[in-house]
Order: C-alpha cells, then structure tokens, then sequence
C-alpha cells in the first residue's frame, strides 16, 4: 500500500487549478493550516496547508478513497479533524 498522505498531497499539487488573474490586493476566502485526519491507524491527511483567494476557482480530482469528500467535510465542519 502507497503512503496515502503523500497521494494526497499529489493530487492536491496536480488539481489546485486557478482560473483568475492575479489581483492587486487578494483577500484569502479560505485557509487550512495543518491539517489532519485519521481513521484509527489510517492517516488521510497529515499537516495539509493551502489558501484559496478571492475569484480563485479550485478543483479536487482523485481517485476513489483519496479523501476528496472527507476534505470538503472538513471544512464544512461535518467531520471533526485531529488537527489543524
């Protein structure tokens, strides 16, 4: 088995896709800072960090169990992290 973490941080890497021009003054709309997640032994994500600014558009892609939707449950505040 591949470290997930890692794979995450990959697909993460290859799929944070930005469509906006630079602006003169950004505003962060949305910030994770340290995060992780673990299910049991399972880590999901470990010390995961990015910033989405304002008119950014971002996508997640990945293959099944890659976390996509334990991500965004986390930031909707569904799923409780482990930190971060």
């Amino acid at each position: 088995m591949s470290d997930t973490s890692e794979e995450v941080k990959l697909i993460i890497a290859l799929f944070f896709v930005l469509f906006s021009r630079p602006l003169a003054y950004p505003s962060r709309v949305l910030a994770v800072k340290t995060l992780r997640v673990e299910f049991g032994p399972r880590v999901i994500f470990k010390d995961l960090t990015f910033s989405i600014g304002d008119k950014e558009r971002i996508a997640f892609a990945g293959h099944n169990g890659a976390g996509k939707s334990t991500l965004m449950k986390c930031i909707g505040g569904v799923l409780q992290q482990n930190a971060g």
